[in-house]
């Protein structure tokens, strides 16, 4: 699923936040770095592609172009506040997915991982605005740059720690939106990104949906898991996935601690709650996990084994179903607006039917 920071990075931040949040807040790489990628029309219009270097990450974030250092976007103090200089946004992939990735080394479920945010993204994208005519007209720009970067371990936790315990695994990718897009006149401008915090719903309902495709292809079933279209890998039941997600049991007592709830407040008690990152090697995690997977029942080499024996999933849906599903999602929209906003009709669509195909 996607979820979006609540509030912007400001230009004052961009000098630490590279080191600080994207490159060493993680296990992944060696030497606890992460290689970021770039994403986005608007990065490669820069000039950039392929792993993120640490002054070009800078650049943008303070608006400027990373090949001259000129300003394309003041990121400057307004009236004493730091003015926007971007978004952080992270793609969270089912726990089962992160456990059979990770315990289970199945580097093809990291990939497929990662062609899905990619997806997600390029729908996220073609959202993307900047404002004309001194800020009273919009105007869409269907390009953004965006830097994106893996990591495999949540927080760790105190319930872990008691244990004698790292972190859990957690597959997910951050994602950096730099406040910075090019119009149609070929002039940079801040990026507008109300109508992508409108989104996130409808990317989550993409980013599952082709994960769903892609780790059916690859030979493993889901089960459907709730009415939003979250699912899990067959193999993994619902308290096997608990055990694995200590970091959010003990997000959700903060949140009953504090009386409060919502995506907002969410945030809030992570921030609240969170311990520093364990220091312990990316191998010695992953055999933790497999211990970890065989103490609560979970059988990932088994499960790997019968994805590879499989040419794939069977996911066909028939045409009837298709329109039934449309016909619903029409229905569902149109309750509340004569007029829905085409992202909600593609996201009930899809999450009606996740992980199917029409043949």
């Amino acid at each position: 699923m996607l979820v979006m920071s609540k509030g912007a990075l400001t230009a004052g931040q961009a000098e630490s936040y590279y080191e600080e949040k994207c490159s060493r807040d993680d296990y992944y790489t060696e030497k606890q770095r992460v290689a970021g990628r770039w994403f986005g029309r608007g990065a490669a219009e820069l000039g950039l592609s392929g792993d993120v270097d640490t002054n070009d990450f800078r650049a943008v974030l303070n608006g400027l172009d990373p090949r001259s250092g000129d300003v394309l976007v003041h990121a400057a103090q307004r009236e004493g506040e730091q003015k926007r200089a971007g978004w952080d946004a992270t793609f969270n992939a089912p726990k089962s997915v992160s456990v059979q990735a990770l315990a289970g080394d199945e580097s093809r479920l990291i990939a497929a991982h990662r062609r899905a945010v990619e997806t997600a993204l390029q729908e996220l994208e073609r959202f993307a605005q900047a404002r004309m005519r001194r800020g009273q007209e919009w105007v869409t720009t269907g390009n953004v740059v965006a830097a994106r970067f893996d990591h495999i371990a949540a927080r760790p936790t105190d319930a872990a720690n008691n244990d004698g315990y790292g972190p859990d695994p957690h597959l997910h990718t951050h994602v950096v939106v730099m406040n910075m897009t090019r119009r149609p006149d070929g002039k940079w401008r801040g990026l507008d990104p109300v109508e992508i915090y409108r989104a996130p719903a409808f990317a989550t309902a993409v980013y599952r949906a082709e994960l769903a495709r892609e780790v059916q292809r690859l030979g493993y079933a889901i089960n459907i898991t709730g009415a939003d279209g979250r699912w899990e890998l067959e193999g993994y039941g619902r308290e096997q996935v608990l055990a694995f997600s200590l970091r959010r049991q003990e997000i959700e007592r903060e949140l009953a601690k504090l009386g409060v709830s919502g995506a907002g407040a969410a945030q809030i008690a992570a921030h609240r709650s969170r311990l520093s990152k364990d220091q312990r090697g990316e191998q010695a995690l992953k055999e933790e996990w497999r211990e970890r997977a065989a103490v609560y029942g979970i059988r990932v080499r088994e499960i790997g084994r019968l994805a590879l024996n499989r040419t794939a999933v069977a996911t066909e849906m028939g045409e009837d179903r298709l329109h039934e599903i449309v016909r619903h999602a029409v229905a569902h929209a149109t309750e509340r607006d004569a007029a829905p906003d085409r992202r909600e009709l593609e996201t009930f669509a899809l999450q009606h039917a996740m992980g199917r195909t029409v043949p």
